[in-house]
């Protein structure tokens, strides 16, 4: 065999080996499908949606997850998160108030709910603030245990 074939397959199939393993990404699709059992209420705005694919090296610190996060027209109730729950299917058990205190400044309302779907931590949170009570905001967390 020639010099060159041997020093380019000597030198290429490493590089070829660690690119793979540092750029491949596998189907999120699983992940994502867990996430999309959570029915939002039709009022919500979706304002931030992240999916991190699996791989093997994961440079971020949940490989795979999905993060998404929703605004609500008025303040979001423990009620009223524990209906949409409820609604998607996912018997977690809301914690917490969702309405912040009146006499604390700058006080802030949080609850959530948290649970396991297959293999993937879901993890509900809901933020309220006692000085803007036009709106709360949802987020939604589901990653690899």
């Amino acid at each position: 065999m020639n010099y060159w074939v041997k020093l380019g397959i000597v030198i290429g199939a490493p590089v070829i080996i660690v690119a793979f393993i540092f750029l491949y990404q596998g189907s999120p699709k699983e992940i994502v499908a867990v996430a999309d059992q959570f029915q939002s209420d039709n009022s919500w705005q979706l304002t931030d949606e992240r999916v991190v694919s699996p791989a093997i090296i994961c440079f971020e610190a949940n490989c795979p997850s999905v993060h998404r996060n929703w605004q609500t027209d008025g303040m979001l109730t423990k009620e009223e998160l524990q209906t949409v729950l409820n609604n998607s299917g996912w018997n977690f058990e809301v914690e917490g108030d969702c309405v912040p205190e009146e006499r604390i400044s700058g006080g802030e309302g949080v609850c959530g709910a948290s649970g396991t779907i297959q293999q993937y931590t879901v993890d509900m949170h809901v933020i309220s603030y006692y000085e803007d009570r036009s709106r709360s905001s949802v987020v939604l967390l589901v990653d690899k245990q």
